[in-house]
């Protein structure tokens, strides 16, 4: 993340050790975090410009997984030195036939308090175009640097899991699990 109060958002979502930096260099500390391991599963948003960290970051048969391109497309990836493995999923393609079940998990998810959102403004409906404008707005913390819920406490998604069996870090927000290892969160501007 890109700034200290980011990390204390973070930290205040159950990550504990948010790596703060503007240059993309967070492969160093997430290996001193996870004692020379490495990340078993690795969420990137960034694209082109965090592509080399992640690599040096991802732990022998890790898995990378690349929702987003904000700097830029990957060039092409090679994992073999680390018998990693790669997915590029395109929400559409889940939403497309899965939409109101996915949906459904989240409403329940929120009844039973299992994601807590992050609400820190409320409009009436008539100032429904303030809203919108402050969603627009590239700097808004409405929008962004914010991880705004937590993981299932620490089930996989219905379906299983894109981490391999054992998997004990991530690069991504969330709580941890009653004695479960260290969680890392990557550098997200």
């Amino acid at each position: 993340m890109s700034s200290e109060a980011k990390a204390e958002l973070a930290r205040a979502n159950g990550c504990e050790h948010p790596i703060v930096t503007r240059s993309y260099a967070f492969a160093e500390k997430v290996k001193q975090v996870t004692g020379g391991r490495g990340a078993d599963v690795i969420f990137d948003g960034l694209g082109r410009e965090a592509a080399a960290e992640n690599l040096a970051a991802l732990a022998r048969r890790g898995h990378w997984v690349s929702y987003g391109q904000a700097t830029g497309a990957l060039e092409p990836v090679n994992l073999a030195e680390k018998s990693g493995t790669f997915s590029q999923p395109v929400l559409f393609h889940y939403t497309e036939d899965f939409l109101h079940p996915m949906a459904g998990r989240v409403f329940a998810a929120l009844r039973d308090g299992i994601l807590t959102p992050d609400v820190r403004h409320r409009y009436p409906l008539a100032a429904a175009a303030d809203a919108h404008r402050a969603l627009d707005v590239p700097t808004s913390r409405y929008r962004t640097g914010a991880p705004r819920s937590r993981r299932l406490r620490g089930a996989p998604p219905r379906g299983g899991s894109a981490a391999p069996p054992g998997s004990r870090h991530v690069v991504a927000a969330m709580r941890a699990t009653p004695g479960s290892a260290p969680r890392t969160c990557s550098p997200q501007p």
